[in-house]
């Protein structure tokens, strides 16, 4: 095997590590920045909005989310889900 062919093989290594390591880092950075990664058709007329999200621990995950004018806490655990709805209707003027 000549010594063109190594480094070649190498190089393409090193190129490919490199290609995986950006794709690792940017869907990380889309992750802690809230990046909109939607890839499918959207749906303007989406009855459910989330509000916010907010991760509690590695297992836990609260999520505050609207739909048909009424707001819902989700509690989102590794084998558990508690739901807490609202009673508040929310309005175009709060």
């Amino acid at each position: 095997m000549e010594f063109g062919h190594i480094i070649h093989a190498l190089l393409s290594l090193i190129f490919v590590l490199g290609l995986v390591f950006v794709v690792l880092w940017f869907i990380k950075f889309c992750q802690s920045k809230g990046c909109a990664m939607n890839l499918g058709p959207s749906s303007k007329a989406s009855r459910i909005k989330i509000l916010e999200k907010k991760v509690i621990d590695s297992k836990t995950t609260v999520v505050l989310l609207e739909h048909n004018s009424a707001e819902y806490l989700l509690v989102l655990g590794n084998n558990n889900i508690l739901l807490h709805s609202s009673a508040k209707k929310v309005g175009k003027n709060d």
